[in-house]
């Protein structure tokens, strides 16, 4: 999808390492719909990636079961284990954001610089 980690470290390798051109092209027709840097900004930026981007699947997969009164209540041993991960994946991320905060990757900053803040 545009803006992982995954098109990111792809796109940094480009055809000299081997991929072809046929991933320049998917990448050139992403550009119709969305920057070229929204794909490619984290090539440089492995840690955000590491801190933010990628743990945000398993936050994504894991807050469904701590809102959740029935698994709260039926699986009171899980969902402790499930919270605890979820806090850990949660510093993991802040950490992130904070390193995109620090290195200007925020899509208002980066990739769409003519809206206005707030927009």
């Amino acid at each position: 999808a545009p803006g992982s980690c995954t098109s990111s470290f792809i796109a940094a390798n480009g055809p000299a390492k081997g991929l072809g051109g046929g991933y320049e092209t998917q990448l050139e027709s992403w550009t119709r719909f969305v920057p070229w840097t929204l794909v490619t900004k984290y090539r440089d930026n492995t840690l955000v990636c590491l801190l933010h981007v990628l743990p945000s699947v398993l936050w994504s997969g894991l807050v469904p079961f701590q809102l959740n009164p029935w698994f709260r209540n039926r699986r009171p041993r899980l969902h402790r284990l499930f919270g605890r991960v979820l806090m850990a994946v949660t510093a993991s991320m802040t950490a992130g954001y904070v390193m995109i905060h620090v290195r200007g990757l925020h899509f208002h900053q980066n990739d769409f610089p003519t809206l206005k803040q707030g927009e």
